[in-house]
């Protein structure tokens, strides 16, 4: 089944110099979790032949493409595509495509976020389920860096591991959850035993041998 959407690019480079509109479609005509591949329509809505240039965000990291030239930046996604010489020119009224292939990129510093909401507690020990939200507009390959207030004894969903000392906690996808889409999330739990601050027991293992030897 293929998924329809309808971007809103501006550009659109006239020899001329006039700057004409261009009506951008973009399809996503596979996808396969980690990465897609799309056909973008570009449609002339003029009377006049547009030689285009169109800019746009790529949704992920291109691997292949194909009727056309382009560039890309590998921080925003930010692509820029031009047309080859049998393409580059859009009549009046009429419309090139050209297509490509990517995948998920990596999540980088604040396009991620973390909720923990506690499912479960008792005297030593409590669950906590963790919400990683993708507040951008393509898919992401997550990776979390999280507190955790004890030493986890079970975690599903993801990967992890955990600083005995300072207990911080870092986790990835599982394999099969490895992308968050766009603006959704993905869900993991673990549990844990509280454990009482080690900076306390370390000045109680200092103090007490001290006055002892005082006494």
């Amino acid at each position: 089944m293929f998924i329809l959407k309808i971007m809103t690019i501006t550009l659109l480079l006239f020899k001329s110099t006039s700057l004409l509109a261009v009506d951008v479609t973009l399809n996503i005509t596979k996808d396969w979790g980690s990465g897609f591949c799309a056909k973008v329509i570009l449609y002339n809505p003029t009377a006049q032949k547009v030689d285009w240039t169109v800019s746009f965000n790529a949704k992920g990291i291109i691997s292949t493409f194909w009727n056309g030239n382009y560039t890309q930046d590998s921080d925003t996604l930010t692509t820029i595509a031009t047309g080859l010489d049998w393409n580059n020119v859009i009549k009046p009224y009429d419309d090139v495509s050209f297509g490509y292939c990517a995948d998920a990129t990596s999540a980088k510093a604040g396009e991620l976020i973390v909720i923990q909401t506690q499912t479960d507690k008792w005297d030593d020990g409590f669950c906590n389920k963790v919400e990683v939200k993708n507040l951008k507009d393509y898919k992401l390959i997550w990776t979390v860096d999280f507190p955790v207030e004890g030493s986890i004894f079970t975690l599903w969903n993801s990967q992890y591991t955990q600083d005995e000392y300072t207990f911080h906690t870092v986790a990835k996808g599982d394999g099969w959850n490895d992308v968050v889409n766009a603006n959704e999330s993905v869900f993991f739990g673990y549990c844990a035993d509280s454990v009482p601050n080690k900076t306390v027991l370390s000045l109680l293992s200092t103090v007490i041998p001290l006055i002892l030897f005082l006494d």
